[in-house]
């Protein structure tokens, strides 16, 4: 079996750049822990409380953004029963973060917590907030699993930028509808936007207050 030269060097310069990205992080970390009067958690948890506005966009968007969430979201759309108007994610995150900044961010950080979990440990005592600790937990690895699970089995980013190879492709193909009738027809829209009847109102805003 012949070797795949360039595969093999593709993938050594892929992990290269994972190895020195971590150096850096690591390194960089360092410096700005001495630079913070907080401890190494709190520079590896909220990043010595010393980042910006664009960096913390960014990462409150990678960490609710992931494999599982853009697959769900993908998975309602495509379901002919659900359609777009029963993908909740987006409207559900967006106004968690919406509420937690205009009634949360403040309190939180006026007292230096770490985690959400911090207020009701100080409360109502270590045993209150270790049978709270667990459902977190138990989201929190299901949560870890879905992203992984996703990423392994699609490789998402390999996927998207494949697709969008294929989209001029597909533009030039006789056999392709045209795409500008499709997203006006009433016969192409309505199964992709969904339908909410009266009776499935309570249980679509269930879906938004348990995400």
């Amino acid at each position: 079996m012949a070797v795949n030269w360039p595969g093999l060097v593709s993938i050594g310069v892929f992990y290269i750049i994972v190895l020195g990205t971590g150096i850096w992080a690591s390194r960089k970390s360092k410096r700005e822990e001495k630079k913070c009067s907080g401890n190494r958690s709190e520079v590896a948890m909220v990043g010595g409380r010393n980042l910006n506005v664009c960096v913390s966009i960014f990462t409150m968007t990678a960490t609710l953004v992931g494999g599982g969430y853009i697959l769900g979201i993908a998975e309602m759309v495509y379901n002919p029963k659900k359609g777009l108007v029963w993908a909740v994610a987006p409207l559900a995150y967006s106004m968690s973060l919406i509420i937690g900044a205009l009634f949360f961010v403040k309190p939180i950080r006026s007292k230096n917590y770490v985690t959400l979990m911090d207020p009701f440990q100080q409360k109502y005592g270590n045993k209150v907030f270790a049978v709270l600790f667990i459902p977190a937990l138990i989201g929190d690895i299901l949560w870890i699993a879905c992203v992984l699970g996703a990423l392994a089995g699609l490789h998402f980013f390999l996927k998207l930028l494949h697709q969008w190879l294929c989209v001029p492709f597909i533009l030039a193909s006789p056999f392709s509808a045209n795409f500008t009738v499709a997203a006006v027809t009433k016969l192409h829209q309505e199964p992709w936007i969904g339908r909410l009847e009266l009776e499935d109102a309570c249980r679509w805003v269930e879906h938004i207050l348990l995400i």
